[in-house]
């Protein structure tokens, strides 16, 4: 740099316009892509085990059974707080899918020198009561939503037709948006420079992933677009309507990261072994 702003100086002495000119659009791209773009350390977090569950459930067609993680997401640098996802704390439903080893979203964080109340963000990847249950535990955090996803939420959990959606979670999106916390928008969108929302529609009508910018490389959280990593390496979809169209974007998801280990999916206990462990069941992704 200091090479640069030398060249500049003499530039300006000889009266060298052109080359000036060009030296200054140099300076301007070294700008933009090393001082202006930021880069996030991402963390993955997890909020319970459940063992013996019916593989069918995360992998299309399968037979047998699964031990399960139950996972969210920190995106973090100096600026930035954000969760993707927000865990749960529904008991019913912990009861139901018999999880283990459960640690609230909040108190989770707060092992990790995060209160509540400094999250400033949090992206859904689709409302399931598993992504979207712990909310409301973080008092100052705007929410942001694909708009389908939200509407579905709210015309299901009306009609009763749960399908992983429920009732107290769409009431308190509904209370978020009443006061201006629920930042809906439609298809890919960009929540801050280096976090890219891209709508995906494969597990639910209007789930999304996350594309982060982050100090290891690019790499996507996926929600439930990938549930195991199994649906990368033996190239088999999750269970959805459409197998064809998720194997075709995993596909060309693993060919936008930096490595294949950098899809993130958002069940696969092997998270908390591929990665180092920073704190009790949390790892830093790299």
């Amino acid at each position: 740099m200091i090479e640069w702003i030398k060249l500049l100086m003499k530039t300006c002495i000889r009266g060298n316009w052109l080359l000036l000119c060009a030296i200054l659009l140099a300076l301007l791209y070294y700008a933009n892509c090393c001082v202006i773009s930021p880069k996030y350390e991402v963390y993955a977090f997890r909020v319970g085990i459940s063992h013996n569950v019916k593989r069918s459930t995360f992998i299309h067609n399968a037979t047998g059974r699964e031990n399960i993680a139950w996972i969210f997401w920190l995106i973090k640098n100096k600026n930035t707080i954000i969760l993707v996802d927000s865990g749960f704390t529904n008991k019913e439903d912990m009861k139901v899918w018999r999880v283990e080893e459960y640690v609230r979203p909040d108190v989770l964080l707060s092992r990790f020198n995060i209160s509540p109340e400094s999250v400033t963000d949090i992206i859904l990847t689709h409302a399931h009561w598993d992504h979207a249950g712990g909310v409301h535990l973080f008092p100052n955090a705007k929410v942001w939503i694909q708009k389908g996803e939200f509407l579905d939420s709210v015309y299901l959990t009306q009609k009763g037709n749960k399908k992983g959606y429920r009732k107290e979670v769409q009431e308190f999106l509904d209370w978020l948006e009443l006061n201006n916390r629920l930042k809906l928008f439609d298809g890919n969108y960009k929540v801050q420079k280096g976090i890219q929302c891209e709508l995906v529609g494969n597990h639910t009508n209007h789930s999304q992933a996350v594309l982060i910018n982050s100090v290891n490389g690019k790499l996507v959280i996926t929600g439930d677009e990938v549930n195991l990593y199994e649906n990368i390496d033996k190239d088999v979809p999750i269970k959805t309507q459409y197998p064809e169209r998720n194997r075709n974007w995993i596909k060309k998801t693993v060919k936008l990261v930096s490595k294949k280990e950098y899809v993130l999916p958002s069940h696969d206990p092997a998270v908390f072994k591929k990665f180092p462990k920073v704190a009790p069941s949390v790892v830093k992704i790299e």
